[in-house]
């Protein structure tokens, strides 16, 4: 109960702030018990499959999401097939 509390005020803490018309996406990890009860905010849960990752400060943080990214970029033309539809091809 308590972390659920925590989590309640660490979502109110990034909801306040944001300023009207704008909306905050939060990927969370372990919140299944936790409702969203902000209209400016959507929660992105993780699965409880997902990999834990541990930064090493800032540079850790850029070095995993290079890596990331990379790997993404490396994959763009299969990605890209699995997503095109042929119908929204106007360029035919």
């Amino acid at each position: 109960m308590k972390m659920k509390l925590l989590a309640l005020d660490h979502l109110a803490r990034i909801s306040r702030p944001t300023k009207k018309g704008r909306h905050v996406i939060v990927v969370m990890d372990g919140v299944d018990d936790i409702v969203n009860q902000f209209n400016n905010l959507s929660i992105i849960k993780l699965p409880p499959y997902s990999s834990n990752q541990n930064f090493s400060g800032y540079n850790g943080i850029v070095d995993k999401a290079c890596i990331g990214w990379n790997r993404f970029n490396e994959s763009v033309l299969g990605i890209t097939k699995i997503c095109s539809i042929d119908w929204i091809n106007l360029t035919n």
